[in-house]
C-alpha cells in the first residue's frame, strides 16, 4: 500500500515507479494465494467468491489477447480501419487478436495487478491487521498532504514535483494530475472521520480521572486537526469536482457518528466534531485560496471538453461492440473517430474523462456485466456494513462504512474524470472494498442475537447446593460457543454429579476453550484465571 500511494501517482502506464508497485504485487500475490489457500479454523471462511470476482476481471485482458482464426475476426466489429490495412499489408493471413493493441492492453493488465494483490491479501485479515494497515494508509496520506503543501509554497519550480507533465501550479502531492490528488484527500478525510469518532467514544466512555491521559487525548486531537489539515489542502488543488466531493464526503462522514442504541449524546457530539473540523478547514483555506478557487469556476461548464469527449467515445463503443477493442486502447481507437470541430490545438485525448464509456469501449459486454456485477456486490456489502452494529467494536463498524461512502465517491468521481487508472488510487479503492468483505470467523446477525442474551448470574450457594466454582474469564477473550448453551458462560452448578452419586457430564467437557484458560495439567476445564482448574466449592458454614 505504501509503495501504491507514493510510486503509484502517474496517469498513463509504463513509469519506473508502476514496475517497481507491479513486480511487489506478484510476489504479494503468492503469499496471499499460499495464506488464502489454508481453511480458516474456528469460524467462517470469507472472500472467496469476492476474489473469484478478481480472477474474471483479470481474464479480460487476458482474452482480448488470445488470437482468433482469421473468419473469426471478421465478425468483430469496429476493426474496419485495421482489416482495410491488414488486407493491404497482406498481414491478416494469419491469427489476429481482439485488441487493437497487445502492447496497451498487457500494459493495463499488469496495472491492475497491484490492486488484486491489495484485495486478495486485505480481504484475509484480521481486524487488528486491518485497523493497522488503515492507519499506515492515514500516515503515508499525510506525507503527501505536506509535499502537497510545500509544492504550493515553492511554486511551480519545486524539486518536489515528481512528474514532468503535471499541474505546475496546484497541490498534486505524489500524482501527476491535482484531480487525483483530491479524490485521494476525501477518500483519506473518510477514514480519518471513521477513527475520529473511535477516539471520541473512547474518551466519552473512559473513567473522569483517565481521560487526561495521553492515550485517550492524543488519537482525539491528532485525528481532528488531520481532518482540518484536509479540508484546507482540498482547496489549494483547485479540483472543481474534488472540492464538490469533498463537501459530500464530509456530509456523508457525520453519519458516521450514529452508533448504537443509547448513544445518543456521543452521536450528536460526534457529528457537531466532524463539521466543525471540516467548516474551520475550509475557513482556514479561504483565507488564502479563495481567489484561486473561484478562478476555477469562472468557465463556463459548456464549454468544457469532456462534452465532446464522451460524445465521440460513445460513438466508438457502438462499431466495437460487443468484443470491445481492447484494455488501455483508448488513444489509438479514440483519434479514428474524432471530429476536426473537437480536436484540441497540439493536443491529444488521453482519455474519456469518464471512466465508465471508456471500460465500456476497451471491454466491450464482458465490462459491462461485471461492472454490473460490482454495482449488486457493492450494494450487498454495503447495507451489510451499515446495519450489522452488535458484537463488534466500534472502528471494525466504522472503518468498513467509511469505505462504503469513499467507494461510492471515487464512482461518482468517474464519470467526469479517470481517478482509478492510477495504480495509488486503484489500490486505495482495493482496500475500501476489502474492508467490505467480512472477516473470517466474524460474528454473523443471528449469532450475535444470542451472544446478546442476558447472562445469568449464579445465586450464592445455599445449604443443599454444591457447585464448581465459576471460571474467571481472560481479559478480551469472548466464551465460547457451546452446542445448545450459546455464547454466555451458563450456571457453574450444571451438569453436576448428583448428590447421591449418580454420575453425570462435568460443565466443561467437550468444549474447545480458550489458549488463555486452560490449565497446566492440559484439561479440557477452564482454569480460574490462575493456571489451575476450578474445584469445587462448599457452601458457607457447611462442613466438608
Amino acid at each position: 500500500m505504501a509503495a501504491c500511494l507514493l510510486l503509484g501517482g502517474a496517469t498513463s502506464a509504463g513509469f519506473v515507479g508502476d514496475v517497481i508497485v507491479q513486480v511487489l504485487a506478484v510476489a504479494v500475490l503468492m503469499v496471499g494465494w499460499l495464506s488464502t489457500r489454508e481453511p480458516v479454523h474456528g469460524g467462517r471462511g470469507s472472500g472467496g467468491a469476492d476474489r473469484l470476482f478478481c480472477c474474471a476481471v483479470a481474464c479480460v485482458p487476458l482474452l482480448q489477447l488470445v488470437p482468433l482464426p482469421p473468419s473469426l475476426f471478421a465478425t468483430v466489429g469496429g476493426r474496419e480501419l485495421v482489416r482495410e490495412a491488414g488486407q493491404l499489408a497482406e498481414a491478416l493471413d494469419g491469427w489476429v487478436p481482439v485488441s487493437v493493441s497487445t502492447r496497451a492492453t498487457l500494459l493495463g493488465f499488469l496495472a491492475g495487478l497491484p490492486a488484486i494483490a491489495v484485495f486478495w491479501c486485505v480481504s484475509s485479515l484480521g481486524t487488528r491487521q486491518r485497523r493497522a494497515l488503515s492507519l499506515w494508509v492515514l500516515i503515508v496520506g499525510a506525507v503527501s498532504v505536506f509535499v502537497g503543501l510545500l509544492q504550493v509554497a515553492q511554486g511551480p519550480s519545486s524539486a518536489l514535483r515528481f512528474y514532468s507533465i503535471t499541474n505546475p501550479s496546484e497541490a498534486v502531492g505524489f500524482f501527476a494530475n491535482r484531480n487525483h490528488f483530491s479524490a485521494l484527500l476525501y477518500t483519506l478525510l473518510l477514514l480519518t472521520a471513521a477513527w475520529a469518532v473511535q477516539a471520541l467514544r473512547a474518551f466519552a466512555r473512559a473513567p473522569a480521572k483517565a481521560r487526561l491521559e495521553a492515550g485517550i487525548l492524543l488519537p482525539m486531537f491528532s485525528t481532528f486537526a488531520l481532518l482540518v489539515i484536509l479540508m484546507a489542502a482540498q482547496t489549494f488543488t483547485r479540483s472543481r469536482a474534488g472540492l464538490a466531493l469533498m463537501i459530500v464526503a464530509l456530509l456523508l462522514a457525520s453519519l458516521l457518528a450514529i452508533g448504537r442504541r443509547g448513544d445518543g449524546q456521543q452521536s450528536s457530539t460526534g457529528f457537531r466534531l466532524i463539521l466543525g473540523a471540516g467548516t474551520l478547514g475550509i475557513v482556514m483555506a479561504i483565507q488564502f485560496a479563495l481567489y484561486r478557487i473561484l478562478e476555477r469556476f469562472e468557465a463556463d461548464p459548456l464549454a468544457d471538453a469532456r462534452i465532446p469527449f464522451a460524445r465521440n467515445t460513445l460513438e466508438a463503443v457502438w462499431g466495437s461492440l460487443p468484443w470491445g477493442t481492447g484494455l488501455g486502447t483508448f488513444v489509438p481507437v479514440y483519434g479514428g473517430v474524432e471530429r476536426a470541430a473537437d480536436a484540441l490545438m497540439d493536443t491529444f485525448a488521453n482519455r474519456a474523462h469518464n471512466d465508465f464509456l471508456e471500460v465500456w469501449l476497451e471491454t466491450g459486454v464482458a465490462g459491462v456485466s461485471l461492472g454490473a456485477v460490482f454495482a449488486i456486490w457493492l450494494l450487498v456489502r454495503s447495507s451489510g456494513v451499515w446495519r450489522r452494529v452488535e458484537g463488534r467494536a466500534d472502528i471494525d463498524v466504522l472503518l468498513p462504512r467509511a469505505a462504503s461512502v469513499a467507494i461510492v465517491l471515487l464512482l461518482a468521481h468517474s464519470l467526469v474524470d479517470y481517478p482509478l487508472r492510477t495504480t495509488a488510487l486503484l489500490a486505495l479503492f482495493a482496500f475500501c472494498c476489502a474492508l467490505l468483505v467480512p472477516v473470517a470467523g466474524d460474528v454473523e446477525p443471528a449469532d450475535a442475537r444470542q451472544a446478546r442474551r442476558p447472562r445469568v448470574t449464579p445465586a450464592s450457594p445455599g445449604p443443599s447446593m454444591d457447585p464448581v466454582a465459576a471460571p474467571r474469564r481472560a481479559a478480551g477473550v469472548e466464551w465460547p460457543v457451546a452446542p445448545g448453551v450459546g455464547a454466555s458462560p451458563p450456571m457453574p452448578n450444571a451438569d453436576r454429579p448428583s448428590v447421591g452419586g449418580q454420575s453425570g457430564a462435568r460443565w466443561g467437557q467437550g468444549i474447545e476453550w480458550p489458549a488463555a484458560w486452560r490449565s497446566e495439567r492440559g484439561s479440557d476445564e477452564p482454569s480460574d484465571g490462575d493456571g489451575r482448574a476450578p474445584g469445587p466449592t462448599r457452601a458457607p458454614g457447611r462442613k466438608p
